[in-house]
């Protein structure tokens, strides 16, 4: 027999009842998903931990977004976003290093490889619509668009030659190649599909690029992706929130993403970065600078945070010489006389010469950094080539390099002359939010005061930087570095190998190569493209970085180590070392 309770004491039993029904109907609120509309037969079903939903992850962006255009977005402050908002045909693991299903569910390929059928699962844009084979079409005629000619444009070509696309219904994609293409699937993992029904009026009247850009309402912003724009402040923050009829769920059926809002806070510089991190106001930082590495690791033996060493880098350092010529193929658009200086190759190889990566890594990295020499580093162990011409610190060999071709102190000021008397000087930009760029330039000017050439260190505001590099093109010099592509197979940069590509940064988009050196790059990258034989793909990457590197039109400098920092309060955060390092999962990334 149960005993009877009654007067204070059942009011306490009564009271604690309604507490524990209102803690569970608080667990089901946070375990209930954001569902527009039944998830579909064909969704992805995501093999992780199991999350619960609710709320957000703070990471913080130099500059913020410059267009929320999944098609022209470019650099990494666009990108960073625009690769959330947007969905591929094909996706990537960068944990396993794989091509996996994204909008296609399945796919087949012909003996001869040179057609692919790709079938559609039943995936929806964030206002409800269905992604269509009609969209995919779109999104590539747009790529393939001279008038817009985004980076992807040259991979996803085959001899030169567009991909033949035809869509037998509204499900299905084929593709037709003018020649096998081993790198097919990673390839069109690099196009985002865009809606068609919001932005084919604006690419017919050639105003695509200035479309989805970051004055668009938040509500008129239709993605394709894990999420859809909430909030954009310029200058401040973009949040992201999930897109209702997203096409992934986990293990029990729930829709993905589990975290209710991604938001970046622009943050002006590291240092200012970093105390953002400690006073916890943002979650996770991606390579926090090697100077920074001893407090954060006290840090983290304090337990608030997990420092991951991800090992070398994939992403490069390099600077650079402008050789870009105007569009009658004759004015440089650099000073005609810096010109001269820049094309000569012994004077490139003297510069490369003079730059002293030893002390950059001591100096610039507080040691953690290995020198690099060319465009694969020591971090990706399947494209690095051991064998590229490694321009040793030699100040003696560099200044006589300088002096057969002329360059001398004549008139004894402890400055270089050319031999029509002008002074060696030129200068270099970068970007002045990363102060490690900015230490190595100002090391780079000490190195190259050694041997008579006086360096002046130009920092730009990171959007202005890109304006100059690939629009004016108005810089003697560059510093910059590539993050490394996703996944990283060589092929897929075409658009930095080849002599039409975007990011060609020492002279883009050349209607036709204007070196034979360049002509064998070109051709080179074609068939690495196209193989599917592995050692011989090495063999082809190998020759281009070893003419890169022969030429010195850009100059490699030391790979930092690749850390991210991150806080233990998140379920399935696994940085990988190819960026996006912290949300190359983020529909599956929970609060724990």
């Amino acid at each position: 027999m149960m005993p009877r309770i009654g007067g204070a004491a059942a009011r306490r039993v009564a009271r604690l009842a309604v507490c524990v029904l209102l803690a569970f109907a608080a667990l089901g609120a946070r375990e209930r998903p954001r569902d527009a509309a039944p998830l579909p037969p064909d969704h992805k079903v995501v093999d992780a931990e199991l999350g619960r939903f609710g709320g957000r992850i703070v990471l913080a962006s130099r500059n913020g977004p410059r267009t929320f255009n999944g098609i022209t977005a470019n650099e990494v402050s666009s990108t960073d976003v625009t690769n959330r908002l947007y969905e591929q045909l094909i996706t990537y693991n960068n944990e396993l290093q794989r091509a996996e299903p994204g909008i296609a569910k399945s796919w087949e390929r012909s003996r001869d490889g040179r057609t692919w059928t790709m079938h559609l699962r039943h995936a929806f844009f964030s206002d409800g619509t269905p992604i269509t084979s009609a969209d995919v079409l779109f999104s590539f005629d747009v790529v393939y668009d001279p008038r817009v000619h985004p980076s992807t444009a040259e991979l996803v070509k085959v001899r030169g030659q567009k991909f033949q696309l035809s869509a037998p219904d509204d499900s299905t994609v084929v593709f037709r190649l003018a020649d096998s293409y081993g790198v097919f699937l990673d390839v069109i993992g690099a196009v985002n599909i865009m809606p068609r029904a919001r932005l084919e009026s604006a690419f017919r009247e050639g105003k695509f690029e200035s479309a989805y850009g970051i004055n668009t309402r938040p509500e008129d912003l239709v993605t394709s992706g894990p999420w859809r724009l909430k909030q954009f402040a310029p200058g401040e923050r973009v949040v992201l929130e999930p897109n209702p009829y997203w096409y992934e769920s986990d293990r029990r059926g729930r829709r993905l993403p589990y975290l209710d809002e991604i938001v970046w806070l622009v943050v002006p510089d590291q240092n200012a970065e970093l105390l953002k991190f400690e006073q916890g106001e943002i979650d996770a930082i991606d390579v926090p600078r090697s100077l920074d590495f001893p407090r954060l690791k006290a840090g983290e033996a304090q337990g608030r945070y997990v420092v991951h060493d991800l090992g070398v880098s994939l992403a490069t350092v390099f600077f650079g010489f402008n050789l870009n010529l105007k569009a009658d193929l004759r004015t440089p658009c650099a000073d005609p006389v810096k010109y001269r200086w820049f094309s000569n190759l012994n004077f490139r190889r003297a510069v490369a010469m003079a730059a002293d990566q030893g002390k950059m890594v001591r100096l610039a990295y507080q040691g953690q950094a290995s020198p690099n020499w060319g465009p694969s580093t020591r971090g990706n162990k399947k494209w690095y080539d051991p064998d590229v011409k490694q321009y040793s610190h030699d100040t003696e060999r560099a200044r006589r390099l300088l002096q057969r071709e002329g360059f001398e102190d004549r008139n004894h000021d402890g400055w270089l002359e050319d031999p029509e008397g002008n002074k060696v000087q030129f200068s270099i930009i970068t970007n002045a939010d990363n102060n490690v760029r900015v230490s190595l330039c100002n090391l780079l000017k000490s190195d190259l005061r050694q041997v008579g050439i006086d360096l002046v260190v130009t920092p730009l505001d990171f959007n202005q930087l890109i304006g100059r590099i690939r629009d004016s093109k108005d810089f003697e010099a560059l510093l910059l570095g590539f993050a490394g592509g996703v996944p990283p197979d060589p092929a897929l940069g075409q658009n930095v190998w080849k002599s039409r590509g975007k990011n060609h940064f020492w002279y883009s988009d050349q209607p036709r190569p204007m070196t034979a050196w360049e002509a064998e790059c070109d051709s080179l990258m074609d068939e690495l493209s196209r193989v599917e034989d592995q050692a011989r793909r090495k063999r082809l990457w190998d020759r281009v970085q070893e003419i890169v590197t022969d030429q010195a039109v850009i100059v490699y400098l030391p790979s930092e180590r690749a850390y991210v920092v991150a806080r233990n309060k998140f379920g399935n955060l696994r940085p990988a070392l190819i960026p996006h390092r912290v949300l190359w999962n983020s529909s599956r990334i929970f609060l724990k």
